[in-house]
C-alpha cells in the first residue's frame, strides 16, 4: 500500500513538473517581442522604414552593435528616416527582441513640382545632383543640387544625375 502511494506521489511529481516547464516555456515565448520589419541584413536606398513589431514597447536604434549611442524610440510601428549607414536595432517590453542588422544606402531621388510657370527641383535623396532643365525639350538650365535643397527654374521637365 505504501509503495502505491510512493508511485503515485511519483507520477503526481511528474506531473507538476513537467506541466510547469510546459507553462513556463510557453510563457517565455508569450512575452518574446514579436519583430516584423524591416527584415535583418536588409540593403536599402530608402531612407524611410517602417519598424513593424508587437509585444513591445521602446525601439532601440544604434550606430554601434553594443547600443552605447543608442536612440530610443516609444511606440509601436513608427517610421524612421535614417542617414546613409549601418544600424543595428533591437526592441523591448517585457522580454528583448534579437539584435538586427540594416544598411542605408546613398539614395538618389529627384522631386519636381510645378512652381509659377516653371519648376522648383527638390532634392529629396543623399546625393548632391547635377540637373539639367528643359522646356519642350530644349535644354534652358543646368545647376547642382544639395541634399534636401532645392531650386526654382523656368522649364517643363528635370533629369538630375548622381556627380
Amino acid at each position: 500500500m505504501m509503495s502505491k502511494m510512493k508511485t503515485g506521489m511519483y507520477i503526481l511529481d511528474l506531473i507538476v513538473v513537467v506541466g510547469s516547464a510546459l507553462t513556463l516555456l510557453w510563457l517565455v515565448g508569450y512575452i518574446q517581442p514579436l519583430v516584423i520589419a524591416p527584415v535583418d541584413g536588409l540593403v536599402t536606398g530608402n531612407a524611410s522604414l517602417v519598424f513593424s513589431f508587437e509585444k513591445a514597447d521602446r525601439l532601440y536604434i544604434s550606430t554601434s552593435r553594443d547600443f552605447s549611442d543608442a536612440q530610443a524610440i516609444t511606440g509601436e510601428n513608427e517610421k524612421i528616416s535614417l542617414s546613409p549607414g549601418t544600424y543595428y536595432w533591437k526592441v523591448e517590453g517585457l522580454g528583448e527582441s534579437e539584435i538586427r542588422m540594416l544598411t542605408i544606402l546613398d539614395s538618389v531621388a529627384l522631386e519636381v513640382r510645378r512652381h509659377d510657370g516653371g519648376i522648383e527641383v527638390v532634392n529629396v535623396g543623399s546625393e548632391t545632383l547635377n540637373v539639367e532643365v528643359f522646356d519642350n525639350a530644349v535644354k534652358v538650365d543646368s545647376f547642382n543640387v544639395t541634399n534636401e535643397d532645392s531650386v526654382i527654374s523656368s522649364g517643363d521637365m528635370a533629369i538630375g544625375r548622381k556627380q
